[in-house]
């Protein structure tokens, strides 16, 4: 079988308002490193074009305190971040010099993701990428729910300026005709850190694998 030489990108989605966490969650403390940095040394295991990741409040103070010293490592600041994580998918859409696009999909306060979870899914998406030029996405899938991280393969860029409010690209998704869905044994494709109880639920569950 051919392999797959496409370029493939990585978005970091980290400009949400923090607003139910009372406090900006990006430099949270998380076990050796802040909540963020935990997700883009996770991300950036492995060799992705480059690794787009999107901050917005407090974006100063996040770059200075997370130093990523990687040259396919990129921050996007989203000035216009209180409109939602669809505004933050656009920008670092709009940044991808290519067309159609590849890009995984992760979020920022995902950090307890395994490492075998992304390397399902991004190696599903190398497979698609040798058998089809269509449009797909692939998403991991645990006891019926489908979370995190998003694979978009040939992908249109124009697509996502069409997103508005803080649904992401579920709209784009629901219009898909080829969706593929790996099944995962891995909690962390759904657990986000919104609250201080689930801050805290993160820690202890990180502690205890």
């Amino acid at each position: 079988m051919k392999t797959c030489e496409a370029s493939i990108h990585a978005i970091i989605l980290a400009a949400g308002t923090s607003r139910r966490m009372g406090k900006p969650k990006q430099l949270l403390p998380f076990g050796d490193n802040s909540l963020l940095e935990t997700v883009i040394r996770l991300v950036n295991k492995w060799d992705f074009s480059e690794v787009l990741t999107v901050i917005g409040r407090e974006a100063e103070i996040i770059q200075k305190e997370i130093i990523v010293n990687d040259p396919s490592f990129r921050w996007i600041i989203n000035s216009s971040f209180t409109n939602g994580q669809s505004d933050s998918l656009k920008k670092a859409m709009e940044q991808i010099e290519r067309t159609p696009l590849n890009a995984m999909i992760f979020l920022g306060d995902l950090p307890l993701l395994k490492e075998e979870t992304i390397q399902k899914v991004l190696n599903a998406g190398k497979e698609k990428l040798v058998q089809t030029s269509k449009p797909f996405v692939v998403r991991p899938k645990m006891k019926g729910k489908v979370g995190h991280p998003v694979f978009f393969g040939n992908a249109e860029s124009e697509w996502f300026q069409q997103l508005h409010g803080d649904q992401g690209a579920k709209p784009i998704i629901k219009k898909m005709n080829d969706c593929t869905e790996v099944e995962v044994s891995d909690e962390g494709i759904l657990f986000d850190i919104d609250t201080p109880e689930d801050y805290l639920e993160a820690k202890k569950w990180s502690e205890n694998r």
